[in-house]
């Protein structure tokens, strides 16, 4: 009879061998689809908090324009700056502190400040913040000139 024949071992090893490369070969691939998949997805949330962020800003700046417009175009109110700018007058300059004062608590500003034509500061709320930077000088003597409403960065 004819003795069994012994196969070689390293064919088991190859045929494991080849096993175990697909399915490493094929765990790469989900892993790439894995990544490839959240990383767009998480692209995709952040372009929707970008463009959150975007309509937040286009809304705050309309929203300030707009309290900017009703200052600059009531009658009564600009009347009540300019007597509050007299200093003998301290009902007017009363009156303007305290519209000042709601206006930036309502609206949520640190604060606001009333300039004379030569851009001084002559009233503010809180009271003790008078300085006027020199960008914000440069702004209001834009704004005087061309007789618009500017918004410039939030920190002058």
């Amino acid at each position: 009879m004819h003795a069994p024949m012994k196969r070689p071992a390293y064919h088991l090893l190859l045929i494991l061998l080849c096993i175990v490369t697909a399915l490493g070969v094929a765990g790469w691939v989900v892993y790439l689809r894995q990544a490839h998949a959240f990383l767009g997805s998480v692209e995709n949330q952040l372009e929707t908090v970008a463009d959150l962020k975007q309509h937040q800003i286009d809304r705050w700046r309309s929203e300030r324009l707009g309290d900017a417009s009703v200052i600059l175009n009531t009658l009564l109110i600009r009347a009540s700056c300019v007597a509050a700018l007299d200093e003998s007058n301290t009902d007017a300059q009363q009156q303007t502190i305290d519209f000042l004062t709601a206006f930036c608590r309502f609206n949520g500003f640190a604060r606001v400040a009333v300039l004379d034509s030569q851009l001084n500061c002559r009233m503010a709320v809180p009271g003790w913040n008078t300085a006027v930077g020199p960008l914000a000088q440069a702004y209001a003597k834009r704004a005087l000139t061309s007789n618009q409403i500017l918004i410039s960065d939030l920190h002058l």
